[in-house]
């Protein structure tokens, strides 16, 4: 089961975006294991970062088709873009961790998450994974 965002719902800040995904995610049925799927995204290279989007969500698909809920981070990334845009951040948008990452890690609805094995080559994926850990959320890596 992939969870995915809904495209056209209106979402208006990285918190509500939190909330909205969390309530998403409980509405699973039980007899399925949550999941995500993390690693580098962006880069300065449009190929690149197609590249690494195509992975995790294939990997994503893969899980999926394995029985596993699997919550599609790369559903939010024209969301994410959006929010960026209408807030005007400039450089790394922390946010993104700070108001969505960060509190959806920490809320004990993980319980073993897929990390790519290149994760420290990306800042923010870096900073998840440790929230992660520090979480007591059991990591798989895959190349």
């Amino acid at each position: 089961m992939l969870i995915e965002f809904k495209a056209g719902l209106k979402v208006e800040s990285f918190q509500e975006l939190f909330k909205i995904t969390k309530k998403m995610i409980e509405e699973i049925p039980k007899q399925y294991t949550l999941t995500t799927v993390l690693g580098p995204v962006t880069s300065e290279d449009p190929e690149v970062f197609t590249e690494n989007l195509d992975r995790l969500h294939y990997k994503s698909k893969q899980l999926s088709e394995k029985g596993w809920a699997v919550l599609d981070l790369t559903s939010y990334q024209l969301v994410y873009e959006k929010l960026i845009e209408k807030m005007n951040i400039k450089g790394y948008p922390h946010i993104i961790l700070d108001d969505f990452m960060d509190p959806l890690l920490r809320s004990g609805l993980f319980k073993i998450i897929f990390v790519r094995e290149n994760y420290r080559q990306s800042f923010g994926t870096s900073l998840e994974h440790d929230i992660a850990l520090g979480s007591d959320i059991h990591i798989e890596y895959f190349p």
